[in-house]
């Protein structure tokens, strides 16, 4: 399981023009098509790997205590249904963060991507919608099992966030699988 950090960009939007900002702030949006996801976008929304990185699971965004302790309390409660102790759960959650730092350190070393700090998230949002290219981003991060491309998504909820608002505190409390649409007001 990896997190991904996956991207929107409204209807309206000029990929040609945003590519050069996108590109400056170290990301890359790499068209996905996931039918599950789509169906849940606004029509003519685009859909993206945000990052371009192996795997965002070394990403700060979302990482607030706060905002993971739904997904662990559910990662738990599903493993002590299958009859795991938590000493084991303890263990195999310990794994799972020590393969995906060393799939990250593995990444970096064969020229893959740094995974983009607070800061650089911080700035790319605010520059994609203050290009006027775009009227919004939307980030969603969700931990893969599978294909990034065939994994089954349910979006639990949507946020519009205007721009105006956004900060790195902010970026610290994302959850996983709620659709956050940064825009102008």
């Amino acid at each position: 399981m990896c997190l991904f950090i996956t991207a929107t960009l409204s209807s309206d939007a000029n990929l040609d023009a945003l590519r050069p900002l996108i590109t400056q702030h170290q990301l890359e949006f790499a068209p996905l098509d996931n039918p599950h996801v789509r169906e849940q976008l606004e029509p003519g929304e685009g859909y993206f790997h945000a990052s371009g990185c192996h795997c965002d699971c070394e990403s700060t965004l979302g990482s607030h205590p706060s905002s993971r302790e739904p997904v662990d309390r559910e990662v738990r409660r599903h493993l002590r249904r299958k009859g795991w102790s938590e000493a084991k759960i303890q263990r195999w959650l310990d794994q799972q963060k020590a393969i995906a730092a060393r799939n990250e350190r593995v990444a970096r070393q064969q020229g893959g991507r740094p995974t983009p700090s607070l800061r650089q998230w911080e700035e790319a949002l605010r520059a994609l919608i203050d290009s006027g290219h775009t009227s919004h981003v939307g980030l969603l991060l969700h931990d893969f099992q599978g294909s990034l491309s065939a994994e089954v998504i349910t979006v639990l909820a949507r946020e519009s966030i205007p721009v105006e608002e956004l900060s790195a505190q902010y970026l610290l409390g994302l959850r996983k699988d709620v659709l956050y649409r940064f825009g102008r007001r």
